[in-house]
């Protein structure tokens, strides 16, 4: 499989939630339904493209998520190790999180960073 995508549809708030994973290497990417933009939108996931680090990867996936009016929320590193920082995890919304502060936070059980 190239790509997982789980998705959560709330019709009432006309919000649609999605959980992407998509495998380190791969080449697919996901493109949405027109109709699908005149929703509140919110993908979240571990993409495993270093949002960090210009690359051709990174520059596909951000056509991407804008071509769909998205944003990136997160530019800090999601995973962190002796050797490298990345952000690889990320969330991505057409709409501004009230809540959401945009930093990462480190609960100290695994090489990844929490999202608040």
């Amino acid at each position: 499989m190239e790509i997982e995508i789980a998705a959560a549809k709330i019709p009432k708030l006309n919000m649609m939630a999605l959980s992407v994973y998509r495998p380190p290497g791969s080449m697919s990417t996901f493109l949405f339904p027109g109709w699908i933009m005149s929703w509140i939108l919110c993908v979240a996931g571990d993409l495993n493209v270093n949002m960090m680090m210009d690359s051709s990867a990174k520059r596909k996936i951000t056509n991407l998520i804008r071509s769909h009016g998205l944003q990136c929320l997160f530019t800090e590193p999601t995973r962190v190790t002796i050797t490298s920082s990345t952000c690889i995890d990320n969330i991505f919304a057409n709409f501004k999180f009230g809540a959401c502060f945009e930093e990462t936070i480190d609960p100290h059980i695994s090489n990844y960073k929490a999202q608040k």
